[in-house]
């Protein structure tokens, strides 16, 4: 489990991510949902848990062909096994703190901030006030 200082220097490093985020456009396999959320997740704990698809595919289509071919129907399948892997637990999404991973009921992966789930989205990075599933990186 995080300390208190921890995870006040991990969200000090989730902003610089998010400002990072914020000044770049979309760019699938690069600057998309996914590889926001596995920034986040290395910014708290070092972690890169998007090694193996980070910069492979370039669309909406190459991304969906990703996961046919690693054996996923759904983003879901893909973020579900990748936290288990990494040793996340599931949790209620009310329960989520500063700096673990959600899933919007729009199958599109975010990362809990103060004023709720931040996603990277085509048009914009974007605040839900919750999110269909969570997972604590703690």
């Amino acid at each position: 489990m995080m300390s208190d200082t921890e995870r006040a220097e991990g969200w000090r490093r989730l902003q610089i991510v998010i400002a990072d985020y914020e000044t770049r456009p979309f760019v699938w396999g690069t600057a998309d949902c996914l590889c926001f959320a596995a920034d986040a997740v290395r910014a708290f704990t070092g972690l890169d848990s998007l090694g193996d698809h980070r910069n492979r595919y370039t669309s909406r289509l190459g991304a969906a062909e990703r996961l046919r071919t690693f054996g996923y129907r759904r983003l879901e399948d893909l973020v579900t096994a990748q936290a288990q892997k990494a040793g996340f637990k599931q949790i209620p999404s009310g329960l989520a703190a500063v700096g673990d991973i959600g899933l919007t009921m729009d199958q599109t992966v975010c990362v809990r901030v103060p004023t709720g789930f931040l996603a990277r989205r085509e048009q914009r990075m974007s605040i839900s006030s919750t999110a269909q599933k969570a997972w604590s990186v703690n």
